[in-house]
Protein backbone atom coordinates (compact mmCIF):
# COMPACT_ATOMS: atom_id res chain seq x y z
CA UNK A 1 0.00 0.00 0.00
CA UNK A 2 1.57 3.25 -0.88
CA UNK A 3 1.78 5.62 1.96
CA UNK A 4 1.47 9.48 1.30
CA UNK A 5 4.51 10.36 3.24
CA UNK A 6 4.37 14.47 2.67
CA UNK A 7 1.25 14.52 5.61
CA UNK A 8 4.25 13.31 8.19
CA UNK A 9 6.36 16.77 6.96
CA UNK A 10 6.56 19.89 8.60
CA UNK A 11 7.45 23.27 6.79
CA UNK A 12 9.36 26.36 9.33
CA UNK A 13 6.01 28.22 11.04
CA UNK A 14 6.37 32.18 10.06
CA UNK A 15 7.80 32.83 14.06
CA UNK A 16 11.15 30.60 13.08
CA UNK A 17 11.78 32.07 9.82
CA UNK A 18 11.71 35.32 11.32
CA UNK A 19 13.74 34.40 14.33
CA UNK A 20 16.07 32.50 11.99
CA UNK A 21 16.44 35.97 9.96
CA UNK A 22 17.05 38.03 13.16
CA UNK A 23 19.63 35.70 14.37
CA UNK A 24 21.29 36.20 10.53
CA UNK A 25 21.05 40.01 11.05
CA UNK A 26 22.70 39.99 14.41
CA UNK A 27 26.11 37.74 13.38
CA UNK A 28 25.85 40.03 9.86
CA UNK A 29 26.08 43.42 12.09
CA UNK A 30 28.75 40.99 14.46
CA UNK A 31 30.76 40.25 11.57
CA UNK A 32 30.52 43.68 9.49
CA UNK A 33 32.95 45.54 11.89
CA UNK A 34 35.57 43.21 11.43
CA UNK A 35 35.32 42.64 7.87
CA UNK A 36 35.43 46.50 7.74
CA UNK A 37 38.31 46.77 9.65
CA UNK A 38 39.93 43.86 7.97
CA UNK A 39 39.42 45.68 4.57
CA UNK A 40 41.02 49.01 6.27
CA UNK A 41 44.23 46.64 7.57
CA UNK A 42 44.73 46.06 3.95
CA UNK A 43 44.44 49.72 2.99
CA UNK A 44 46.50 51.05 5.84
CA UNK A 45 49.13 48.08 4.87
CA UNK A 46 48.82 49.34 0.60
CA UNK A 47 49.26 52.95 2.10
CA UNK A 48 52.86 52.30 4.04
CA UNK A 49 54.01 50.27 1.40
CA UNK A 50 53.39 53.60 -0.94
CA UNK A 51 55.74 55.52 1.62
CA UNK A 52 58.49 52.95 1.69
CA UNK A 53 58.64 53.30 -2.03
CA UNK A 54 58.97 56.88 -1.65
CA UNK A 55 61.10 57.15 1.42
CA UNK A 56 63.47 54.51 -0.36
CA UNK A 57 63.22 56.25 -3.86
CA UNK A 58 64.54 59.50 -1.84
CA UNK A 59 66.99 57.58 -0.59
CA UNK A 60 67.96 56.43 -4.03
CA UNK A 61 68.21 59.90 -5.08
CA UNK A 62 70.16 61.27 -2.64
CA UNK A 63 73.21 58.69 -3.49
CA UNK A 64 72.74 59.86 -7.25
CA UNK A 65 72.36 63.55 -6.45
CA UNK A 66 74.32 64.32 -3.12
CA UNK A 67 71.08 65.40 -1.32
CA UNK A 68 67.36 65.21 -1.31
CA UNK A 69 65.52 66.89 -4.09
CA UNK A 70 64.53 70.72 -3.96
CA UNK A 71 61.65 72.22 -5.47
CA UNK A 72 61.89 75.30 -8.12
CA UNK A 73 60.18 77.66 -6.06
CA UNK A 74 57.59 80.05 -7.48
CA UNK A 75 60.31 80.57 -10.25
CA UNK A 76 59.13 77.67 -12.05
CA UNK A 77 56.70 75.70 -9.79
CA UNK A 78 58.23 72.70 -9.99
CA UNK A 79 57.99 70.41 -6.63
CA UNK A 80 59.76 67.34 -5.15
CA UNK A 81 58.06 64.51 -6.76
CA UNK A 82 58.28 65.34 -10.41
CA UNK A 83 62.18 64.98 -9.56
CA UNK A 84 61.98 61.45 -8.15
CA UNK A 85 59.84 60.34 -10.87
CA UNK A 86 62.87 58.06 -12.34
CA UNK A 87 63.39 56.60 -8.62
CA UNK A 88 59.55 55.34 -8.76
CA UNK A 89 59.40 53.38 -11.79
CA UNK A 90 58.02 56.38 -13.79
CA UNK A 91 61.02 57.98 -16.00
CA UNK A 92 58.78 57.97 -19.18
CA UNK A 93 56.75 60.71 -17.24
CA UNK A 94 59.74 62.56 -16.45
CA UNK A 95 61.21 62.10 -19.79
CA UNK A 96 57.96 64.10 -20.85
CA UNK A 97 58.53 67.16 -19.08
CA UNK A 98 60.31 70.34 -19.93
CA UNK A 99 61.57 71.49 -16.92
CA UNK A 100 63.02 75.17 -18.24
CA UNK A 101 59.25 76.14 -18.65
CA UNK A 102 56.83 77.23 -15.94
CA UNK A 103 54.99 73.51 -14.27
CA UNK A 104 51.77 75.24 -16.20
CA UNK A 105 53.28 75.67 -19.48
CA UNK A 106 53.67 71.42 -19.32
CA UNK A 107 50.69 69.39 -21.22
CA UNK A 108 47.67 68.27 -19.40
CA UNK A 109 48.41 64.57 -19.55
CA UNK A 110 51.28 65.32 -17.28
CA UNK A 111 48.91 67.87 -14.85
CA UNK A 112 46.84 64.90 -14.88
CA UNK A 113 48.48 61.80 -14.26
CA UNK A 114 47.79 59.48 -12.29
CA UNK A 115 50.90 57.42 -10.13
CA UNK A 116 49.74 54.88 -8.06
CA UNK A 117 52.20 55.47 -5.32
CA UNK A 118 51.16 58.57 -5.10
CA UNK A 119 46.79 57.94 -3.90
CA UNK A 120 46.35 56.08 -0.32
CA UNK A 121 43.48 53.44 -1.01
CA UNK A 122 41.39 55.15 1.90
CA UNK A 123 41.11 58.41 0.53
CA UNK A 124 37.29 58.51 -0.95
CA UNK A 125 38.10 61.64 -3.54
CA UNK A 126 39.08 60.79 -6.95
CA UNK A 127 42.95 60.97 -8.18
CA UNK A 128 41.94 64.65 -10.46
CA UNK A 129 39.80 67.28 -8.98
CA UNK A 130 38.75 70.37 -10.52
CA UNK A 131 40.11 73.84 -10.14
CA UNK A 132 43.66 73.57 -8.64
CA UNK A 133 45.71 76.70 -7.84
CA UNK A 134 49.79 76.87 -9.38
CA UNK A 135 52.09 78.76 -7.98
CA UNK A 136 53.77 80.17 -11.26
CA UNK A 137 51.42 81.25 -14.67
CA UNK A 138 52.50 80.52 -18.23
CA UNK A 139 52.76 83.29 -20.70
CA UNK A 140 50.31 82.34 -23.59
CA UNK A 141 49.06 79.18 -22.44
CA UNK A 142 45.92 77.42 -23.36
CA UNK A 143 45.58 76.01 -20.05
CA UNK A 144 43.46 77.78 -17.81
CA UNK A 145 45.51 78.71 -14.44
CA UNK A 146 42.72 76.59 -12.69
CA UNK A 147 42.76 73.65 -14.58
CA UNK A 148 42.25 70.46 -13.17
CA UNK A 149 45.04 68.63 -12.45
CA UNK A 150 45.80 65.09 -10.11
CA UNK A 151 46.09 65.50 -6.60
CA UNK A 152 49.15 63.46 -4.47
CA UNK A 153 48.19 62.01 -0.87
CA UNK A 154 52.11 61.72 -0.08
CA UNK A 155 54.06 65.19 0.91
CA UNK A 156 57.56 66.07 2.28
CA UNK A 157 57.55 67.83 5.83
CA UNK A 158 58.41 71.11 6.19
CA UNK A 159 59.08 70.16 9.88
CA UNK A 160 57.73 72.46 13.03
CA UNK A 161 57.38 75.79 10.84
CA UNK A 162 55.31 79.21 10.97
CA UNK A 163 52.35 78.89 8.82
CA UNK A 164 51.05 82.29 7.66
CA UNK A 165 48.08 83.07 8.87
CA UNK A 166 47.48 80.61 11.14
CA UNK A 167 45.06 82.40 14.07
CA UNK A 168 44.97 79.23 17.20
CA UNK A 169 48.59 79.71 18.68
CA UNK A 170 50.51 76.61 17.31
CA UNK A 171 52.83 78.44 15.22
CA UNK A 172 51.63 82.44 14.69
CA UNK A 173 51.69 83.26 18.90
CA UNK A 174 55.21 84.26 19.09
CA UNK A 175 56.62 82.75 22.36
CA UNK A 176 53.46 80.80 23.17
CA UNK A 177 53.62 78.38 20.35
CA UNK A 178 57.01 78.17 21.43
CA UNK A 179 56.65 77.59 24.94
CA UNK A 180 53.36 75.24 24.88
CA UNK A 181 54.06 73.35 22.01
CA UNK A 182 57.35 73.53 21.01
CA UNK A 183 57.54 75.46 17.62
CA UNK A 184 60.77 76.13 16.49
CA UNK A 185 59.90 78.00 13.53
CA UNK A 186 57.32 80.07 15.40
CA UNK A 187 56.66 84.03 14.24
CA UNK A 188 54.03 86.67 15.97
CA UNK A 189 52.17 86.72 12.62
CA UNK A 190 54.68 87.75 10.05
CA UNK A 191 56.36 84.10 9.13
CA UNK A 192 59.28 86.52 7.35
CA UNK A 193 62.34 84.88 8.61
CA UNK A 194 62.54 87.96 10.30
CA UNK A 195 63.11 87.36 14.30
CA UNK A 196 59.72 89.02 16.31
CA UNK A 197 60.56 87.48 19.70
CA UNK A 198 62.85 85.95 22.10
CA UNK A 199 61.58 82.74 21.47
CA UNK A 200 61.03 83.20 17.70
CA UNK A 201 64.18 84.13 16.84
CA UNK A 202 64.23 82.02 13.42
CA UNK A 203 61.04 81.65 11.97
CA UNK A 204 59.95 80.12 8.75
CA UNK A 205 58.78 81.66 5.40
CA UNK A 206 55.19 81.22 4.11
CA UNK A 207 54.46 78.12 5.63
CA UNK A 208 57.30 75.90 6.47
CA UNK A 209 59.78 77.39 3.61
CA UNK A 210 62.70 79.97 3.52
CA UNK A 211 66.76 80.16 5.24
CA UNK A 212 65.09 78.81 8.54
CA UNK A 213 63.27 76.22 7.62
CA UNK A 214 63.30 73.20 10.03
CA UNK A 215 62.28 70.12 8.45
CA UNK A 216 63.49 68.12 5.57
CA UNK A 217 61.95 70.18 2.53
CA UNK A 218 61.87 73.61 1.74
CA UNK A 219 58.97 74.66 -0.62
CA UNK A 220 60.91 77.73 -1.88
CA UNK A 221 64.78 75.78 -1.92
CA UNK A 222 65.35 76.99 -5.01
CA UNK A 223 64.34 80.37 -5.29
CA UNK A 224 66.32 83.41 -5.93
CA UNK A 225 67.77 85.32 -2.44
CA UNK A 226 67.92 83.84 0.78
CA UNK A 227 65.61 81.51 0.95
CA UNK A 228 66.72 79.31 -1.74
CA UNK A 229 67.91 76.70 0.39
CA UNK A 230 68.60 73.85 -1.86
CA UNK A 231 68.38 70.19 -1.02
CA UNK A 232 69.17 69.28 2.23
CA UNK A 233 71.55 66.41 2.91
CA UNK A 234 71.58 63.46 4.99
CA UNK A 235 74.20 64.72 7.49
CA UNK A 236 72.33 67.90 7.81
CA UNK A 237 69.65 65.78 9.52
CA UNK A 238 71.72 65.65 13.11
CA UNK A 239 68.86 65.04 15.40
CA UNK A 240 68.97 61.62 13.75
CA UNK A 241 67.25 59.70 10.86
CA UNK A 242 65.21 57.32 12.60
CA UNK A 243 63.82 60.27 14.29
CA UNK A 244 62.86 62.99 11.58
CA UNK A 245 59.81 62.59 10.19
CA UNK A 246 60.79 62.94 6.05
CA UNK A 247 57.12 62.28 4.36
CA UNK A 248 53.50 62.00 5.11
CA UNK A 249 50.23 61.79 4.49
CA UNK A 250 47.40 64.03 3.32
CA UNK A 251 43.95 64.17 2.24
CA UNK A 252 42.30 64.91 -1.06
CA UNK A 253 39.11 66.57 0.55
CA UNK A 254 41.04 68.38 3.89
CA UNK A 255 44.55 69.81 1.71
CA UNK A 256 42.97 72.82 -0.39
CA UNK A 257 42.90 73.49 -3.96
CA UNK A 258 47.13 73.69 -4.19
CA UNK A 259 47.37 70.03 -3.75
CA UNK A 260 48.94 69.46 -7.52
CA UNK A 261 50.99 66.16 -7.44
CA UNK A 262 54.17 68.24 -9.42
CA UNK A 263 53.91 71.98 -7.67
CA UNK A 264 56.40 73.40 -5.33
CA UNK A 265 53.41 74.69 -3.19
CA UNK A 266 51.73 71.02 -3.32
CA UNK A 267 54.85 69.59 -1.82
CA UNK A 268 54.92 69.83 1.74
CA UNK A 269 53.02 69.83 4.88
CA UNK A 270 54.21 70.30 8.59
CA UNK A 271 53.86 69.23 11.97
CA UNK A 272 53.33 72.34 13.60
CA UNK A 273 49.81 71.93 13.37
CA UNK A 274 47.87 68.26 15.40
CA UNK A 275 47.50 65.30 13.22
CA UNK A 276 43.93 65.29 11.10
CA UNK A 277 43.82 69.10 12.16
CA UNK A 278 40.77 69.76 9.88
CA UNK A 279 40.06 65.92 8.36
CA UNK A 280 36.77 65.97 10.20
CA UNK A 281 35.59 69.48 9.92
CA UNK A 282 36.50 69.46 5.86
CA UNK A 283 34.52 65.92 5.38
CA UNK A 284 31.47 67.95 7.24
CA UNK A 285 31.55 70.89 5.25
CA UNK A 286 31.66 69.08 2.33
CA UNK A 287 35.12 70.15 1.05
CA UNK A 288 38.05 71.88 2.38
CA UNK A 289 37.89 73.58 5.83
CA UNK A 290 39.41 74.35 9.00
CA UNK A 291 39.24 76.61 11.79
CA UNK A 292 39.86 80.30 10.64
CA UNK A 293 40.60 79.40 7.22
CA UNK A 294 38.80 80.27 3.67
CA UNK A 295 39.18 78.88 0.45
CA UNK A 296 41.50 81.41 -0.84
CA UNK A 297 43.94 80.47 2.17
CA UNK A 298 44.66 77.34 1.73
CA UNK A 299 47.82 76.93 3.40
CA UNK A 300 46.27 77.24 7.03
CA UNK A 301 45.51 73.75 6.91
CA UNK A 302 48.93 72.58 6.19
CA UNK A 303 48.82 70.00 8.36
CA UNK A 304 49.17 65.67 8.34
CA UNK A 305 46.45 63.74 7.71
CA UNK A 306 44.71 60.93 6.65
CA UNK A 307 41.12 59.15 6.31
CA UNK A 308 42.72 55.91 7.88
CA UNK A 309 41.19 56.29 11.80
CA UNK A 310 43.13 57.55 14.51
CA UNK A 311 46.07 58.68 12.84
CA UNK A 312 48.51 58.88 9.63
CA UNK A 313 51.19 57.45 8.47
CA UNK A 314 54.72 59.23 8.03
CA UNK A 315 57.65 57.62 6.08
CA UNK A 316 60.79 58.50 8.53
CA UNK A 317 64.41 59.98 7.21
CA UNK A 318 65.82 56.70 7.57
CA UNK A 319 63.13 55.34 5.10
CA UNK A 320 61.50 52.97 7.94
CA UNK A 321 57.09 53.44 8.19
CA UNK A 322 55.37 54.42 11.14
CA UNK A 323 51.82 55.23 11.94
CA UNK A 324 51.60 57.52 14.38
CA UNK A 325 48.66 58.78 16.58
CA UNK A 326 46.45 61.91 16.25
CA UNK A 327 46.69 62.16 20.02
CA UNK A 328 50.70 62.53 19.90
CA UNK A 329 51.30 65.16 22.26
CA UNK A 330 52.97 68.38 20.47
CA UNK A 331 55.97 69.43 21.76
CA UNK A 332 56.71 65.66 20.69
CA UNK A 333 55.08 66.01 17.36
CA UNK A 334 57.50 69.10 16.52
CA UNK A 335 60.36 67.51 17.91
CA UNK A 336 60.26 64.86 15.13
CA UNK A 337 59.36 67.20 12.53
CA UNK A 338 62.47 69.08 12.90
CA UNK A 339 65.86 68.07 11.71
CA UNK A 340 68.34 69.94 13.65
CA UNK A 341 66.87 71.19 16.52
CA UNK A 342 68.49 68.92 19.18
CA UNK A 343 65.59 67.81 21.10
CA UNK A 344 65.84 64.41 22.42
CA UNK A 345 62.78 62.40 21.06
CA UNK A 346 61.78 59.12 19.98
CA UNK A 347 58.97 57.39 18.47
CA UNK A 348 55.77 56.78 20.74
Amino acid sequence: MLVNSARGRRGFTLVELLVVIAIIGVLVALLLPAVQAAREAARRSSCGNNLKQIGLSLHNYHDTQGTFPATTGFTRGWGLIPMMLPYIEQAPLHATMDFTRQVLCNNKAVLEARIPVLRCPSDPLPSILPARGFPATCPGNTLPPDSAAAVTHYLGSFGDGCIVGETLGFTNAGNASFTNFSCGGCSSGACTSAATTSLCNKPSQGFGGGQFHRGIFNYLSSASGANGTGGIRIAEVTDGTSSTIMFGHTSGIAMGFDNVWCTSTGSVNGTSLPINFNIRASIQNGGFFCPGCSMGQPWRGRGFQSHHPGGSMFTMADASVHFIAQTIDMRLYNGLGSRAGAEVVNLP
